[in-house]
């Protein structure tokens, strides 16, 4: 990688997936809300699922915004999860 003049943290995969978020590339930000999504499990605290669903979200949109189509298709994908798709909040009695 030497020939390319890149700088050192331009070895490792944290560099480039850096990157790719700040420049809101719509794979690595699906990737970060599938990781998120990870994350995100029944016995959590309530403020936990909440800041988490929040993340989830927001990845979401800039992955609709993007408007491209197999990245898009991952958004079923990542709703298949139930502890994404389930929202207790509207459950009886939490409201």
């Amino acid at each position: 990688m030497d020939s390319f003049r890149l700088p050192e943290d331009a070895k490792a995969f944290a560099y480039w997936r850096d990157q790719a978020l700040a420049a809101k590339d719509a794979n690595a930000v699906m990737l970060r809300a599938i990781e998120t999504a990870a994350r995100l499990r029944s016995d959590a605290p309530p403020d936990l699922k909440s800041e988490l669903r929040r993340g989830i979200l927001a990845d979401i949109r800039i992955v609709v915004d993007s408007q491209e189509p197999e990245v898009l298709l991952s958004i079923a994908t990542l709703y298949m999860d139930p502890n994404v798709a389930r929202d207790d909040s509207h459950a009886l009695g939490l409201r």
